[in-house]
């Protein structure tokens, strides 16, 4: 199972220790499993973002470098395709427009569901709630029960505070204390549903192995050549 949370920072979590909200779901991933202190997104943008954590691969690689006006290419293999080629039922659960099943990042998977509200606010429209994707997510693992399966899920979580804050000559972005605090408390909310999961696949797939990502608003410091040994890796774990 992958989980990718839209724009939650790492600086806001108590397992990097930050103590301004209680996340116990994630704090229970991170005591079971491996915390990453030094993990980085290639890029700032959901669709770029995403296509380099599936591949493997830089951006300038898949030629995928932003949201808007790129799609994966077909020639890409992703990490879902190497898995449904070993046995694995695939699915995808995302929670943004820029996911859409026409950029091509829907490759290698059995059921991709990019459902999204039918509603008059044309800027929530273009997002799904996250509790609505996790119970996609925990649905589709109902119906696959002990098979062998591979979910990404994609969270649209809580999106970087900011405001205009005028230093000397400069004007640069800083959070209100306002603003922190609903940030705040959209990390918890995204917390909750992570932890709804965990249960769930406690009670359907006992035994999975689980990773949380955080993939944006960070710099990369990683080669493509690593990640592709990184995916390598992964799949050879999983046969």
């Amino acid at each position: 199972m992958l989980i990718s949370v839209d724009s939650l920072r790492a600086d806001h979590l108590p397992a990097y220790g930050y103590d301004g909200v209680k996340t116990p779901g994630i704090d229970r991933l991170a005591a079971d499993g491996v915390v990453f202190e030094r993990a980085f997104s290639h890029v700032p943008q959901t669709l770029p973002a995403t296509a380099a954590l599936l591949t493997g691969r830089l951006p300038f690689d898949t030629g995928v470098r932003d949201s808007v006006g790129f799609t994966v290419p077909d020639g890409e293999r992703l990490l879902p395709e190497m898995l449904r080629d070993r046995g694995y039922s695939t699915a995808a659960v995302v929670s943004s427009f820029l996911l859409r099943k026409e950029t091509g990042i829907s490759q290698g998977f059995n059921l991709f569901d990019a459902s999204l509200p039918v509603i008059d606010d044309r800027v929530r429209a273009l997002r799904r709630d996250p509790l609505d994707a996790e119970r996609a997510a925990e649905k589709w693992l109902e119906s696959v029960g002990g098979q062998r399966a591979f979910l990404f899920l994609h969270l649209d979580g809580p999106h970087p505070p900011y405001g205009d804050v005028v230093s000397g000559s400069r004007t640069r972005l800083a959070p209100s204390s306002d603003q922190l605090s609903s940030y705040d408390s959209n990390v918890a909310s995204i917390d909750e549903v992570v932890d709804r999961l965990g249960q769930a696949i406690a009670r359907i797939w006992a035994g999975s192995a689980g990773i949380d990502i955080a993939d944006l608003w960070k710099d990369v410091w990683i080669t493509g050549k690593a990640l592709e040994e990184v995916d390598q890796k992964v799949i050879e774990a999983l046969e």
